[in-house]
Formats: C-alpha cells, structure tokens, sequence
C-alpha cells in the first residue's frame, strides 16, 4: 500500500534517531520554559546527551549524591563498566578527603565501607589501603598531600572536575552524548505550529484566524468562515458556461466556425464544496528538516484576494478553438516563448512538428533520424538500432529566447535545433547524453552562454556546452534513477533542482561539488518538478512507488526543507504518470482523468477543472504557452485541442495576418547568441568548451 510507503519515510518513534532528536527537543523545551532539574532529568533517564556543565555544578557545589545520581544514568551496569567505576571512585574519593579534613572520622569510615569499597577490585587495592592509611594520621601530624589539597576547596574541586571531564571524554559510551546539536529556539514550538497550520489547511471552511486550543486531537474548523462565505456567494452567482462539442464532433477532424461559435466555453466544475478530507485519509506525512526560528505564516484570506483568484481563475483558455491532427500519439508539447502562437510537438513515434495555431498548419516536421556526424561510435549506432522504443520522444522544449529546441529521446540522445524567425528548423548538435534512460532536459544560460542539463537512469545529472556538445560538469549524488530536472537562478549563479525515484531532491549550483541542498519526498515511480516563473516556488507532482501508484501534487518550503502544501483532488490508483505546468504564477494545472484541473497555488482544494468537451487521453499531455492565454491538449485519435482565453483569441486574431505559405525557400536561420562566434572582439576563454576547431584545406 501507497501508506506503507509513506509511513516508512518517518522512522518508528522507539527508533532511536528520531527518539532521540524528540528527547533533545523536550530537553530544550523545558529548559525554555525554567525547568531545569526536570531537563536534566530527562538527560539522565534519556540517556541522550551527557551535560557537562550540570556535572561540574554539582562538583563545585560538592553536591556529591546529585553528582553520583547524575553519573549512574548514563550507565546500566556500573560493575561491569570501568570507565564508570573511575568516575565514581574519583568523586567518593574528593568526598571522604574532605570529610577526613572536616575531623568526621565516623562518618568517614561510613564512606571508605559503603561507598569507594564496592567500586574497588578488592580491599587490597593500593589506593583503598592508602585511603584506609589516612585514618590513623591524627589532625596535628597530617602532612599528606590529599588532605592537604582539601584546604582550597575550589581548587581541589576543579582539580577533580578536570580528572573526571578528562574521563568522560575517553569513555567510548558517552562520545556521541557530549555535544548539545545546534537548534533554533523554541523549535518544538516551531514544529507544533506548522503542524497545526498543515491541519488547518485540511479544512474546507477555514477560519481566517483559527487557534490551537489543544494538542491531544486534531484541528478542524467546525463552522464556515468569511473566505467560505465569500467562495459561497460567489459561486452561487457565477453562470455556468454552456455544454461543449461532443467526442464525435471533435473526431472529425479540424474544428470549424461552427465549432468554434457552439462549441465555445467548455464546462468549468467547481469543486469548492467538496467534502472535508480527513488528516487520516492524508497519506503525507509532513517530512521535517532544520528549519528557521519562526513557522511558516500563511497570508489571511481577504475577500479582495478571493476576488483576485477568482479572477485569475476566470482568465483561463476555456474556449476550445481548433483541434489539430497530428498524425501520432503526443509525448510531449512546449510553446515558443517569444512567438506565442507556435507549437512544438514531439510524437512517441520519435517526429516532431512545429505548428502555427493562426494559421492551423504543420510549418515544420521531421521524423527521427540518427545524425552519423556525432561523437556517436559504429557499435553504439548499432546498439540504438536494435533497441526497441529508444527513439520515442521524451521532451520537447524550447530556448528561452525561441531561436533554438531541444528534443530528448527516450533513451541516450538528445537534438539540438536551430530555428529561424518564421519557419525552418536546422540541426545543430547531437549528443549521447546518457547510458540507458533518458529522463529529462532544461536550458541553462549563464554568462551569456547557453548549456543544457539532462537526467537519466544512470543515476547522474550533466551539464552540456549547447554549442559543442562536450560535458561541463556530470552531477553524482543520486543513488536511483533521475527523473525530472528543472532550472533556476538566483543572482551570478544558476541551480539545478533534480528528482530521483527513491524521492530525493538536490538543488546544485553549477560548477560546484555536491549538492547545496536536499529534499526527502517519498519513493515515486514518475515525478517531475516545476519552479514559479520567478522562482520563488518549487512544486512536484508525479506517482508513489507502490501497488495503488497514488498520485501527489505538493508545494516545497526550500528554507524549512519540508513540504508546504498537499494539493487535494487528484485521482488515485493510476498507471503512468501526470504531465503540470504552473501559469501565470499562481495557477496549477495538471492533465489528469481525461481533464485538467486547476488549483490556486496559495491552497490546499481543487478551484476547477474542465474536459474540453470530452475526447482527452487519460493523462492528457498539456502546455500553456508564456502569457497563459493558449492551452494545448492532447486528445484521442492523435489529436491536439487547443484552448484559448478571450486574449489568447485576440492573439490568434492579431497574428492571422502573417504570411502562411510555408512551402517557400526558407531564409537563412539567423543564429542565437548562443551559438554566435564573437570572433571580431577579443573575449578570455574560461572554459574548455570555447575552444573552436578549424581544418584548413591543403594548398
């Protein structure tokens, strides 16, 4: 089961970890709070975390019993333990000297028997005779050098805490309970507290100011909010869009005017009244890491932030506009950035086309083909031509400028593409990124240079010159395949976010060694990850290795390497995996039972979906293009549904215009900065990979 999975992700609480990371946490907590003996207490019955500094205390103080009592916890059998006994015969010695310095003969008599013989070997151990010797010395004639030390206590005292810390720190029992880890105050309350916000956000009727009353069951809002009454209100005068163009109708091929005119807003069901889900029906477990001093905070729910979601909501593609026939089953699709209206698809037959939704026409098409101009060898060309389904399309994706795309196979290969203004695409590199699968791509630019960072099954992330093809960096970390990778920058450095299958993020920065951070999710059989357009937001979704193949979509707080947010809606016991995209920064949508759903980033509850009049692939592959205003659909029959919003159909308007003969001479490709040679200006070469090769022809 998915929860078995799940649960082991967080280790039994009598396992000794994660005891005792709680043992230390309550050790602080009640330090915090001005119980002090109760903390060392818990230090001694914990056996958690020997503290040296309450041992010395007690020693100045010549709280012998406190100090033996101390001692003794940390040790189940003090017989059998020479380390232990050394230690507490140190401390009954300095109390019998000192009880002997005092003129208490009796009384010392009563130690030397019942206390510092049973830690000696027998009563014929040197020093228990020396000790028992110093009895018959009366006060006047006591010229030993023991009794002597006891007339400065304080000195006598350190000296004794000095032999015993010296002690301690050689005993093997006590070496990894002598240093208190580093936490951040009041971390327990901290983690108490994002708990009950995760909870609360569980509630479909959230209270804007909720308030944790107890620890002994979980929150729920029992009684409807303003937010709620505000989606309420909302939802009750909000006109439901007429039903869309049927399955047969959209079969027929490329939709026309009347479809367009009938067959316009496609059915938008709200689910804001969707039933409560209960933390146990929740399958996640909130994974914990370090963490900063404060818990997260959540905004409040305003009604003028409503208005505003529900806005963004509204200005979703939702009009189905045209359906192409591609000709074979859709792996993946990704629009140009800067020309809005082309779309690059890539088949799982291994083709790929570029289309111009003004002008409804495959501008461009190539079936695959291995380019023998690579640094590919005769054997491994013969290896690929034998090995079934490797040339299956995996991801199409597009520079960030638009002036080249990627192409990456399911299995070794990546292409590289240059395309022109308006319609050709040329090659550009090949390159034999990985031995076996090939999971994922994304584009990297820094310093003006563009590289491009794959993923695969051989455990490895790498980084490629997009000029040269050689390697830059190869990322090893990951103990399982690598699934899905993406991109971010924050300032001079560009970082990598990668997802294994054993659910492991690492964020690395390029150039550098080792990851910089790392995420534990759990064990997926597909997952990809996806930044908000700023970066600010990282989120994924994918399948849990397990029978059911339960599916997730989850927001990460990056700071507190935790997960933030469990998005609720999507179904369960699936086969393959879920294609999101995030648009206009505040939407999710994820293709997923023949639909796509939506959800508002900021929480936890499903605000849409839409089937676009039915005739979706069961995980439709989907892509908005930059301004979200255009939504492609992979549908039945090898077809592609694209939805638009009332500015995407203003878009679609404006660019009609262009010329739409693509049967003529293309122009020359007019090259990307990328692969320009700056050959006229002198420039410093800091890479291997700016180094060009020429061959001269023979005079």
């Amino acid at each position: 089961m998915a929860g078995n999975q799940l649960r082991e992700l967080v280790p039994n609480s009598r396992s000794m970890p994660l005891s005792r990371d709680l043992f230390l946490l309550v050790v602080m907590f009640l330090h915090e709070e001005g119980l002090h003996e109760s903390a060392h207490s818990l230090e001694r019955d914990s056996r958690a975390y020997f503290n040296l500094d309450y041992l010395e205390e007690k020693l100045l103080a010549g709280a012998w019993a406190d100090a033996e009592w101390y001692v003794k916890g940390y040790f189940p059998d003090v017989q059998q333990n020479s380390h232990a006994l050394g230690i507490l015969f140190e401390i009954n010695k300095q109390k019998y000297l000192e009880t002997l310095f005092r003129n208490e003969p009796l009384k010392a008599v009563d130690i030397l028997r019942n206390e510092i013989m049973p830690l000696v070997p027998s009563d014929e151990d040197e020093n228990y005779r020396d000790l028992g010797l110093l009895l018959g010395l009366d006060q006047e004639s006591r010229q030993n050098q023991l009794l002597e030390r006891c007339g400065n206590l304080p000195s006598a005292r350190s000296l004794l805490f000095m032999e015993i810390k010296t002690m301690v720190l050689e005993c093997p029992d006590l070496q990894d309970k002598l240093n208190f880890p580093s936490i951040p105050p009041f971390r327990l309350r901290s983690l108490l507290s994002q708990s009950f916000d995760w909870q609360h956000h569980l509630c479909l009727s959230n209270h804007l100011n909720p308030v944790m009353t107890t620890l002994l069951e979980d929150h729920r809002c029992t009684q409807s909010g303003p937010a709620q009454d505000f989606q309420n209100d909302h939802l009750q005068t909000m006109q439901m869009p007429p039903e869309g163009p049927s399955r047969d109708r959209f079969a027929a091929g490329t939709s026309t005017s009347e479809e367009q005119s009938h067959g316009g807003n496609m059915d938008i069901i709200s689910v804001f009244n969707e039933s409560f889900v209960p933390a146990e029906r929740l399958r996640f477990p909130r994974f914990f890491g370090s963490a900063d001093e404060t818990p997260i905070q959540y905004p409040p729910v305003s009604s003028e932030t409503m208005q505003e979601k529900f806005r963004a909501f509204d200005e979703l593609p939702r009009t189905v506009v045209m359906s192409l026939h591609q000709g074979s089953s859709v792996a993946s699709m990704d629009y140009n950035p800067t020309q809005q209206t082309l779309l690059l698809v890539g088949a799982t037959c291994g083709g790929i086309s570029i289309w111009n939704l003004c002008s409804r026409v495959k501008i461009f098409h190539k079936d695959f083909q291995l380019w023998n101009n690579g640094p590919l060898s005769s054997s491994l060309l013969a290896s690929l031509c034998n090995e079934s389904g490797f040339f299956s399309v995996r991801r199409v994706l597009w520079n960030i400028d638009g002036h080249s795309f990627a192409v990456a196979y399911c299995k070794h290969l990546v292409q590289l593409y240059k395309f022109s203004n308006r319609t050709n695409a040329t090659r550009a590199l090949q390159i034999n990124a990985h031995d076996g699968g090939l999971n994922d791509i994304t584009f990297i630019r820094r310093n003006r240079q563009l590289f491009i960072a794959t993923c695969g099954d051989d455990h490895t992330v790498k980084v490629w010159c997009a000029r040269t093809g050689l390697i830059l960096h190869t990322l090893r970390s990951h103990s399982t395949p690598v699934l899905s990778i993406c991109s971010k920058s924050r300032g001079i450095w560009q970082r990598i976010i990668s997802a294994s299958r054993d659910g492991m993020f690492k964020l690395w920065n390029c150039g550098k060694s080792g990851p910089q951070l790392e995420l534990r999710g759990p064990a997926c059989s597909t997952v990809s990850v996806v930044y908000t357009a700023g970066t600010t937001r990282l989120f994924s979704c994918g399948t849990i290795t397990d029978g059911i193949g339960e599916s997730f979509l989850l927001q990460w707080n990056e700071t507190r390497q935790c997960i933030m947010r469990r998005y609720i809606g999507l179904s369960q016991q699936r086969q393959g995996g879920l294609q999101f995209e995030v648009t206009n920064g505040s939407i999710l949508a994820v293709g997923d039972d023949s639909s796509v759903k939506f959800w508002d980033v900021d929480y936890p509850d499903m605000i849409g979906s839409t089937d676009a009049g039915g005739g979706l692939t069961a995980s439709p592959r989907i892509s908005f293009n930059k301004s979200g205003s255009l939504l492609a659909l992979s549908a039945e029959g090898n077809y592609i549904k694209v939805l638009a919003s009332q500015r995407g159909q203003e878009l679609l308007s404006s660019s009609v215009s262009e010329p739409t003969n693509y049967t003529q001479v293309a122009p020359i490709p007019q090259m990307d900065a990328a692969f320009h040679d700056n050959s006229r200006s002198p420039s410093e070469i800091n890479e291997t990979s700016d180094f060009l090769s020429l061959r001269l022809p023979g005079l």
